[in-house]
């Protein structure tokens, strides 16, 4: 796994199980996407890089939640200043 360590934090076997199980999800979420995204570009599914999936998806979430918050706020101030 070229020197890169998947550390089990749970201190019991069941939240281990779930651990397992939310790190599978993660993996055939991106994969599922670098696919769409593949044959939406007409590309086969295995010239999607994993490691440049989950860089461009993390960077989506970031810019997602980024916009959430600024409209939060704004929601925020415009009741504070109804008041």
């Amino acid at each position: 796994m070229q020197h890169n360590a998947i550390t089990l934090r749970s201190k019991t076997v069941e939240l281990e199980y779930q651990e397992l199980w939310g790190l599978m999800l993660g993996y055939n979420l991106v994969r599922r996407e670098a696919s769409l995204a593949a044959v939406s570009h007409k590309r086969a599914p295995n010239e999607i890089s994993f490691k440049y999936a989950c860089q461009f998806i993390g960077s989506q979430l970031k810019v997602m939640a980024n916009a959430l918050s600024k409209q939060y706020t704004q929601a925020f101030n415009c009741k504070r200043i109804a008041k």
